[in-house]
């Protein structure tokens, strides 16, 4: 989807990608997608072009940030999946969860992130638990 919009697909052409079925080679597929992500925001000469998002128009920018904070969060959903290392590089977290805080009482109203933040975390609790938290995971 992300190729599709900064090629200027439309939000109707987004949203059609949604009902096409995973073929079988599913990692291969999830390898062409990033590749051709990387290619496709290299490609980028405006950042603040309008790409129309299935959620509404955003900037080229803003649409970086959304593949940014997915992979993230879906990275640890994965590797708490499958038992491997769930440990984010802190600079990585520290990105999300900046772009995360000013949306709390959004992610609280609608519902984005499941039930959102829990409210009882430790003050000391580390800046990767702070953003799971925030995004509905409760590690």
């Amino acid at each position: 989807m992300t190729v599709l919009l900064l090629d200027g697909g439309s939000r109707d052409e987004a949203v059609k990608l949604f009902e096409i079925p995973a073929p079988p080679d599913v990692l291969a597929l999830c390898h062409q997608a990033l590749d051709d992500q990387r290619a496709g925001f290299r490609a980028v000469i405006d950042l603040e072009a309008i790409a129309h998002h299935p959620r509404g128009d955003v900037t080229v920018a803003q649409l970086f940030d959304f593949r940014i904070l997915d992979l993230t969060l879906h990275y640890w959903d994965l590797a708490r999946a499958i038992g491997a290392d769930e440990e984010i590089p802190s600079e990585l977290v520290a990105y999300v969860y900046a772009m995360l805080v000013p949306l709390e009482g959004f992610i609280e109203q609608t519902g984005i992130f499941g039930s959102g933040p829990s409210h009882a975390l430790e003050k000391n609790a580390s800046m990767q638990t702070k953003l799971l938290d925030l995004s509905g995971r409760r590690p």
